[in-house]
């Protein structure tokens, strides 16, 4: 159904990737292979892939040319990196090259399959899809914002982050390691996508759900505890810095 290009000048990687990876099943009926992106760019404007997924250093046009080319010619493609180097300067050109993801090597093939599959949802998303009404424990303007988001690992991230915000332990960190990102491109991906960093949404998400509990006889310390805070102490701090208020004084004016 869909077409694959893999650019990358490692013919053993080419080969693995072909070989492990269960295209068939991911909907990826058409898989080309080419060694750099100059030969890449030539077979895109030939193939009309739906997802390129292309290494970043090759000879002759690297990866962020190859990709930067094919940006002007065929915008839609959805783009997967993969490198063996992870300096700032490639999260930065990965982001503004709308990459979905950037998988780093050595290549984990679990690690790659997921990336491919949410290339295949990027891909599915250009259709009309149905209009998600509602999800358990979210709030409503947060949910609006998650289905607005076009990039399916932000979107999996929000979902995650929705129904994990009472665990203490959720960070961007954890957050990376569940889609298996690092931790800085998460972050500029969840920026590029939303306009707010990841580190915001999650308090938004504790203290969206704190105001609801405030509604409640539920003590604050206990409120604390129910939206991820270790301490109670802090979390009236969050509380007042996000809203203006301590949560005891917001409960007062939920009274008047």
């Amino acid at each position: 159904m869909y077409t694959l290009l893999i650019a990358d000048d490692d013919l053993v990687t080419r080969e693995g990737l072909v070989r492990h990876v269960p295209f068939a099943k991911l909907g990826i009926t058409t898989v080309r292979t080419t060694d750099d992106g100059q030969n890449a760019l030539a077979l895109c404007m030939q193939i009309r892939p739906d997802i390129v997924l292309s290494d970043i250093r090759m000879p002759r046009m690297d990866g962020i040319a190859f990709v930067t080319a094919l940006r002007r010619e065929l915008p839609e493609t959805v783009v997967l990196f993969m490198s063996a180097f992870t300096e700032k300067e490639y999260f930065k050109s990965a982001i503004q090259l709308r990459a979905i993801r950037f998988v780093e090597k050595p290549i984990d093939m679990d690690e790659m399959v997921t990336a491919l599959a949410d290339a295949v949802a990027q891909v599915q998303a250009r259709h009309p899809q149905p209009e998600v009404k509602s999800e358990p424990s979210a709030d409503e303007e947060t949910q609006a914002a998650t289905f607005t988001v076009q990039n399916p690992t932000v979107q999996a991230v929000m979902r995650y982050t929705r129904r994990h915000f009472s665990d203490p332990s959720l960070s961007v960190e954890t957050l990376s390691a569940h889609v298996g990102l690092s931790a800085a491109y998460l972050s500029a991906l969840f920026r590029q996508a939303t306009g707010d960093t990841l580190n915001r949404f999650i308090t938004d998400i504790r203290i969206g759900h704190a105001k609801k509990l405030l509604h409640t006889h539920t003590r604050v310390g206990k409120i604390a505890k129910e939206v991820g805070f270790y301490d109670s102490d802090y979390f009236a701090k969050v509380f007042r810095k996000h809203t203006g208020m301590t949560p005891s004084d917001y409960r007062k004016r939920l009274v008047l």
